[in-house]
């Protein structure tokens, strides 16, 4: 597939105009509800895009700030392919990718490193560590502290890139468990249907293959799930997530082994991935970031 290279403006980008581009390629879009859908996400800290997070640190106002202007710097060190540069090496071949999300933090650590063992793999935390050992603040507002974060999984998608030719790549944590949490956060009494927008994957940023979603025990029993609990609504969130990559649901019985299997035994039978690299497809994303 051939790569259509640019760097990114520093312009913050409008939502009016994102989901105008949106309903011009797809007219079923409801573009009014998917706007406001946008605007409210995008109000808690929901960017959908690389350039959209950045615009947090690209502000004229940060330009003699030395925390920012550090950050950025870093960034632009570690992952160059986000502001123009090409790529030194296209892929031909690569191992799988799969990002392991869910409600309970410390069993989505340990099952996603566990998974990684047994794939013989990496496994990676977002923010990686070139963003988090700088001690660089992210300024002390909601919105920068997310945008931290979102600029965190595009960190991880630069590094997963490099290292996936070699071997397997299991993530704690991607990118809808951050655009979940604003998505819950704006919507506390009925959540975007499963058409809306929101539930699109961002066409700048690298798919995992497959991605776990580790449900809780006190969600596990109940068909109808509570959507004025913050946590309800993650679980329903993850539910109404439709468009690639998949998400398999994974009932959490305390019993980590047993979620690893089940994991190991879907990555075989739907990725049929028995260890060795695949051939890269021309419609897979990792030999490119930037579309037009």
């Amino acid at each position: 597939m051939d790569c259509m290279w640019y760097a990114p403006s520093f312009r913050r980008i409008y939502v009016t105009f994102a989901v105008g581009f949106l309903f011009f390629l797809d007219p079923a879009f409801s573009y009014f509800d998917d706007e406001d859908h946008l605007l409210a996400v995008r109000q808690r800290g929901g960017y959908m895009s690389f350039a959209d997070a950045l615009s947090e640190y690209t502000d004229p106002k940060f330009q003699s700030d030395d925390n920012v202007q550090g950050l950025l710097r870093i960034f632009r060190t570690n992952c160059p392919t986000y502001f123009g540069k090409c790529q030194d090496r296209k892929i031909t071949s690569r191992h799988v990718f799969v990002a392991v999300e869910g409600t309970h933090r410390i069993t989505r650590n340990i099952v996603s490193n566990k998974l990684a063992a047994r794939l013989r793999g990496n496994h990676m935390f977002s923010p990686p560590a070139f963003m988090t050992r700088t001690r660089l603040v992210h300024n002390d507002t909601d919105g920068m502290k997310r945008a931290f974060f979102m600029l965190g999984i595009y960190a991880t998608a630069h590094i997963v890139r490099d290292a996936i030719s070699e071997l397997p790549v299991v993530t704690a944590g991607y990118y809808v468990d951050q655009i979940a949490f604003s998505i819950a956060s704006a919507f506390q009494h009925e959540l975007p249907n499963r058409k809306s927008v929101l539930y699109k994957w961002p066409k700048d940023l690298l798919k995992p293959d497959i991605m776990f979603f580790i449900n809780t025990p006190s969600q596990l029993t109940k068909k109808t799930i509570d959507l004025f609990t913050f946590r309800g609504r993650i679980v329903q969130i993850y539910r109404n997530w439709e468009q690639p990559p998949p998400v398999v649901e994974v009932n959490n019985t305390n019993v980590y082994e047993g979620m690893v299997d089940l994991m190991i035994d879907t990555i075989r039978k739907k990725l049929n991935y028995e260890g060795s690299p695949i051939p890269v497809a021309e419609s897979d994303d990792i030999n490119c970031y930037f579309y037009n």
